[in-house]
């Protein structure tokens, strides 16, 4: 392991698929690195990969319900509406909400929608 006792997270890149299989078998039998994904090119790789300033890693807090719940915050839904999407009742949606909020350290619903769009949970071009 490294000094912080983390493995090192590496994403492999090639356009071969056996070759990239190949080194990432390779590398994730070291005790001391995490493959964490493979692309075919390096646009493939950025899209699949967490920004640079740590908020997808964020996004690991959450349990699923409340990365939903996000999601649709940040597609502009209403309480309500977020509820008849998922099936839920109005409350437990304010539940979830307030839940996120306050293990993201967030003030406000704003706030919420460019944490979203920031760690990468949701891309302009998501409808």
């Amino acid at each position: 392991m490294t000094g912080t006792d983390r493995p090192i997270r590496v994403a492999v890149v090639d356009d071969q698929p056996l070759i990239r299989a190949g080194f990432s078998m390779v590398l994730a039998g070291q005790d001391d690195i995490e493959v964490v994904g493979e692309a075919e090119n390096g646009q493939q790789a950025l899209d699949r990969l967490a920004p640079a300033n740590g908020q997808s890693e964020r996004l690991g807090l959450l349990t699923g319900r409340e990365r939903d719940v996000l999601g649709l915050v940040a597609r502009g839904l209403s309480n309500a509406e977020i509820a008849a999407e998922l099936y839920v009742a109005e409350a437990t949606v304010k539940t979830h909400l307030g839940n996120l909020m306050a293990k993201l350290h967030l003030r406000d619903r704003a706030q919420a929608v460019v944490f979203a769009y920031e760690s990468g949970l949701v891309r302009p071009s998501s409808p």
